[in-house]
C-alpha cells in the first residue's frame, strides 16, 4: 500500500513537472505573442519643452526671454555672398526683431 502511494505521488509530481516544461517550451519557442509585446514595450523618449515666460530679477530687469530659436542652413547651387544675415532674412519673412531686445542683441533694462 505504501509503495503504491509513493509511485502515485511521484507520478503526479512528474506529470506536473512535464506540464510546466511543455508550457514553458510553448511560451518561449512556439508562441510569438510575448515577443511582440516585449518589442512594443520599449521606452520612447519624447522631449517636452516647457513654455516659460520672461524671467525678471528683483529689480524688474529682464534676465531671460524664452523665445523660439531657429537654425537656418542652406546650400546654394551657385556660390553667393551674403553680406549681412539680419538684412537678408527679413526679405523672406524668417526673422522678426524681438521687442525686448535692443539693436545690439542685449536685453533692454528699465
Amino acid at each position: 500500500m505504501q509503495e503504491e502511494k509513493k509511485y502515485v505521488i511521484q507520478g503526479i509530481f512528474i506529470a506536473v513537472g512535464l506540464v510546466f516544461l511543455l508550457r514553458l517550451f510553448y511560451l518561449q519557442v512556439i508562441d510569438d505573442n510575448y515577443k511582440y509585446a516585449a518589442d512594443n514595450n520599449v521606452i520612447k523618449r519624447v522631449v517636452d519643452y516647457p513654455h516659460r515666460r520672461r524671467i525678471l530679477d528683483r529689480k524688474d530687469r529682464l534676465v531671460v526671454i524664452n523665445g523660439p530659436v531657429y537654425d537656418i542652413s542652406f546650400i546654394p547651387k551657385k556660390k553667393t555672398k551674403i553680406v549681412d544675415t539680419l538684412a537678408f532674412l527679413p526679405r523672406y519673412g524668417h526673422y522678426q526683431r524681438h521687442p525686448g531686445y535692443a539693436d545690439d542683441g542685449i536685453p533692454e533694462g528699465p
